[in-house]
Protein backbone atom coordinates (compact mmCIF):
# COMPACT_ATOMS: atom_id res chain seq x y z
CA UNK A 1 0.00 0.00 0.00
CA UNK A 2 1.23 3.75 -0.95
CA UNK A 3 2.70 5.98 1.92
CA UNK A 4 1.43 9.36 2.08
CA UNK A 5 3.85 9.79 5.02
CA UNK A 6 7.70 10.11 4.50
CA UNK A 7 10.40 8.14 5.99
CA UNK A 8 11.89 10.10 8.72
CA UNK A 9 15.91 10.99 8.06
CA UNK A 10 18.22 9.28 10.20
CA UNK A 11 19.24 11.63 13.10
CA UNK A 12 22.94 12.55 12.72
CA UNK A 13 25.06 12.15 14.94
CA UNK A 14 26.45 14.55 17.23
CA UNK A 15 27.73 15.18 20.83
CA UNK A 16 25.22 16.24 23.19
CA UNK A 17 26.06 18.11 26.26
CA UNK A 18 24.19 19.07 29.28
CA UNK A 19 23.88 22.77 30.08
CA UNK A 20 26.45 22.76 32.64
CA UNK A 21 29.12 21.90 29.89
CA UNK A 22 27.81 25.02 27.72
CA UNK A 23 27.49 27.05 30.67
CA UNK A 24 30.81 26.59 31.18
CA UNK A 25 32.08 26.75 27.29
CA UNK A 26 30.51 30.19 27.12
CA UNK A 27 31.56 31.51 30.38
CA UNK A 28 35.16 30.46 29.53
CA UNK A 29 34.93 31.91 26.30
CA UNK A 30 33.71 35.26 27.52
CA UNK A 31 35.32 35.51 30.13
CA UNK A 32 37.25 39.39 30.72
CA UNK A 33 34.46 40.58 27.99
CA UNK A 34 31.32 41.06 30.42
CA UNK A 35 29.89 43.85 31.83
CA UNK A 36 29.65 43.84 35.92
CA UNK A 37 26.26 43.30 35.34
CA UNK A 38 25.72 40.55 32.91
CA UNK A 39 23.21 38.14 32.70
CA UNK A 40 22.52 34.77 31.42
CA UNK A 41 18.94 32.93 30.57
CA UNK A 42 19.70 29.78 29.85
CA UNK A 43 16.16 27.37 28.76
CA UNK A 44 17.42 23.40 27.80
CA UNK A 45 19.13 21.12 29.97
CA UNK A 46 21.25 19.97 26.68
CA UNK A 47 21.86 20.75 23.42
CA UNK A 48 23.72 19.08 20.66
CA UNK A 49 26.72 20.94 18.98
CA UNK A 50 26.44 22.40 15.75
CA UNK A 51 28.40 23.02 12.58
CA UNK A 52 29.76 25.73 10.89
CA UNK A 53 28.30 25.24 8.11
CA UNK A 54 24.98 24.63 9.71
CA UNK A 55 25.73 28.26 11.18
CA UNK A 56 25.97 29.79 8.28
CA UNK A 57 23.09 28.30 6.50
CA UNK A 58 20.91 28.87 8.81
CA UNK A 59 22.19 32.74 8.78
CA UNK A 60 22.03 33.26 4.99
CA UNK A 61 17.97 31.60 5.05
CA UNK A 62 17.74 34.70 7.62
CA UNK A 63 19.68 37.14 5.66
CA UNK A 64 17.08 37.22 2.41
CA UNK A 65 14.61 38.99 4.13
CA UNK A 66 16.68 41.90 5.33
CA UNK A 67 16.50 44.54 4.61
CA UNK A 68 18.39 47.76 5.38
CA UNK A 69 16.81 50.17 8.21
CA UNK A 70 13.98 47.77 8.44
CA UNK A 71 15.09 45.26 10.34
CA UNK A 72 17.51 46.01 13.71
CA UNK A 73 20.50 43.69 14.31
CA UNK A 74 17.95 42.00 17.11
CA UNK A 75 15.58 40.77 14.79
CA UNK A 76 18.68 39.25 12.49
CA UNK A 77 20.23 37.10 15.11
CA UNK A 78 16.63 36.06 16.91
CA UNK A 79 16.19 35.09 13.01
CA UNK A 80 19.44 33.56 12.78
CA UNK A 81 18.39 31.24 15.85
CA UNK A 82 15.08 30.48 14.67
CA UNK A 83 15.91 29.35 11.43
CA UNK A 84 18.48 26.72 13.37
CA UNK A 85 16.67 25.96 15.44
CA UNK A 86 14.17 24.58 13.50
CA UNK A 87 16.49 22.68 11.40
CA UNK A 88 17.61 21.05 14.32
CA UNK A 89 13.98 20.00 15.53
CA UNK A 90 13.97 18.26 12.63
CA UNK A 91 16.53 15.59 14.60
CA UNK A 92 14.82 16.31 17.98
CA UNK A 93 17.51 18.07 19.87
CA UNK A 94 17.92 21.58 20.69
CA UNK A 95 21.32 22.94 18.83
CA UNK A 96 23.85 24.77 21.14
CA UNK A 97 23.38 27.96 19.65
CA UNK A 98 22.04 31.36 20.97
CA UNK A 99 22.64 35.29 21.27
CA UNK A 100 24.42 37.79 23.16
CA UNK A 101 23.86 41.64 23.39
CA UNK A 102 27.05 43.64 23.47
CA UNK A 103 29.12 46.79 22.44
CA UNK A 104 28.99 47.29 18.59
CA UNK A 105 31.87 46.18 17.13
CA UNK A 106 32.70 49.60 15.34
CA UNK A 107 31.29 52.98 15.88
CA UNK A 108 29.63 52.61 12.41
CA UNK A 109 26.76 51.21 14.10
CA UNK A 110 24.05 53.69 15.57
CA UNK A 111 23.11 52.81 19.17
CA UNK A 112 24.99 51.52 21.94
CA UNK A 113 24.60 47.92 21.83
CA UNK A 114 24.72 45.46 18.97
CA UNK A 115 23.64 41.68 18.99
CA UNK A 116 25.54 38.66 18.01
CA UNK A 117 25.08 34.82 17.98
CA UNK A 118 27.29 32.14 19.81
CA UNK A 119 27.73 28.87 18.79
CA UNK A 120 29.19 25.59 20.07
CA UNK A 121 30.98 24.44 17.14
CA UNK A 122 33.69 21.31 17.56
CA UNK A 123 33.53 21.50 21.50
CA UNK A 124 34.19 24.85 21.27
CA UNK A 125 32.98 28.12 21.18
CA UNK A 126 32.52 30.55 18.14
CA UNK A 127 30.91 34.32 17.49
CA UNK A 128 29.27 35.54 14.17
CA UNK A 129 28.03 38.53 13.36
CA UNK A 130 24.19 37.92 11.65
CA UNK A 131 24.19 41.58 10.41
CA UNK A 132 27.71 41.54 8.92
CA UNK A 133 27.10 38.33 7.82
CA UNK A 134 30.43 37.10 9.41
CA UNK A 135 32.69 34.82 11.75
CA UNK A 136 33.92 37.61 14.68
CA UNK A 137 35.80 37.77 17.96
CA UNK A 138 34.19 37.18 21.08
CA UNK A 139 32.33 41.22 21.55
CA UNK A 140 33.30 43.37 24.19
CA UNK A 141 31.50 44.67 27.27
CA UNK A 142 28.39 41.36 27.04
CA UNK A 143 25.56 42.19 29.05
CA UNK A 144 23.51 39.45 28.52
CA UNK A 145 23.23 36.15 26.63
CA UNK A 146 20.13 33.68 25.77
CA UNK A 147 20.32 29.97 25.56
Amino acid sequence: MFSFFKKSKPVSSRRVLDIETVRTLLNHAIEGHTQSNYRAIWSKEKMATITAAEVTAASLKAYKPWRENCWECEDQARSLVEAAQRKAADEGMTWAIGILFADPPNPRFDGPRHVYVWAVVSSSIVFYDPTAVEWCECPDNIYFSLA
